[in-house]
């Protein structure tokens, strides 16, 4: 509850676990602590390429088992059959969050609706919760996101695009 806190206060209000119906639901943030932690038990057996995949999220560290660095698609909102992006990562972690998958899935925690945004927000770190975590924010708030996304510590937003339907 304490990283649902501290993602609550970096995006303005955005990430916010207590603003769904039924009153707590932290899967913004819980996946991707579950992925992390199952990547944290392949390290410690000594596994050194990996790809933890949880749905559309992930975390990757080392090589693909073709010998280069890990192919990830991003796939384009409107288009789900049309790749809108490949990146090549030997280490780190990407979230997604919006239409593609589950549709009606994200509550604006500032109104309580349902957000209705058409696209999806990319973010790419070190930590696949946190990732995930801004880009639920950054989905719930489409471009006024762009004020509060940190430009430091090793997060970026990807691709973002969140027009109203």
């Amino acid at each position: 509850m304490a990283r649902c806190d501290a993602m609550r206060a970096a995006t303005d209000g955005w990430f916010d676990a207590w603003a769904v119906p039924g009153g707590f639901d932290p899967g913004g943030l819980l996946k991707g602590w579950a992925v992390e932690r199952a990547a944290a038990r392949l390290r410690a057996a000594g596994i050194s390429d990996y790809a933890v995949v949880s749905e559309a999220d992930l975390t990757v560290r080392g090589n693909a088992p073709h010998g280069g660095p890990w192919r990830v698609a991003i796939h384009h909102p409107r288009e789900p059959r049309r790749v809108a992006m490949v990146l090549e990562m030997t280490e780190g972690a990407v979230g997604t969050s919006g239409i593609t998958g589950h549709r009606g899935h994200v509550v604006d925690p500032h109104t309580g609706d349902m957000v209705r945004h058409v696209g999806c927000a990319v973010v790419t770190g070190p930590d696949l919760a946190i990732a995930d975590a801004y880009a639920t924010a950054l989905y719930a708030a489409g471009p006024a996101g762009l004020g509060w996304f940190p430009t430091v510590d090793g997060y970026r937003m990807l691709f973002a695009d969140c027009r109203p339907a």
